[in-house]
């Protein structure tokens, strides 16, 4: 683990920055969060956050709280898989440069941090405009896909986002 990675199952992991926010509703995974801008990635375009998130039995949790949480000590010695990648970038009005730091922090970490990257990968845009035609956002999201495998979607401030 590093300075800029905390890793847990807790139920929620929030970040606000300027008038973005949001929140990431945790069920049943162990969760790493990871922050990218100013922290794994210091120059260049970056994302805000990276949620890297594992097949675990914090299901349990429920029945007996965080026993079955693996932690930060344990978790190298560990199988875990990890299901998805979640890219958030807290941005003002601009679409098109939360999109090219999303595919910054993307290419980063594929020469960098392969295994960070699966092959589930989603990137969410948090945004206090999106564009005006739906033809021109989805057509953001049809070449962020093909270029990268992830699928973006753009939230308004103070969403959520259910694992």
């Amino acid at each position: 683990m590093s300075t800029y990675e905390t890793c847990s199952c807790k139920k929620i992991f929030s970040q606000k920055e300027n008038k973005s926010s949001y929140s990431l509703h945790n069920k049943n995974y162990y969760v790493c969060e990871v922050k990218i801008d100013g922290g794994l990635i210091n120059v260049g375009n970056k994302c805000d956050w990276l949620y890297k998130i594992y097949e675990h039995s914090c299901k349990s949790r429920e029945t007996n709280p965080m026993s079955a949480c693996p932690t930060q000590q344990t978790c190298n010695t560990q199988q875990l898989t990890l299901k998805e990648t979640i890219f958030i970038e807290l941005k003002g009005e601009d679409l098109d440069k939360a999109v090219l730091q999303i595919e910054a922090t993307h290419k980063y970490l594929k020469e960098n941090h392969p295994d960070y990257l699966c092959s589930n990968k989603r990137a969410y845009a948090v945004t206090t405009r999106c564009p005006s035609k739906t033809s021109e956002l989805d057509k953001i999201k049809r070449n962020l896909k093909k270029t990268t495998g992830i699928i973006l979607d753009r939230l308004k401030p103070t969403s959520s986002i259910n694992l």
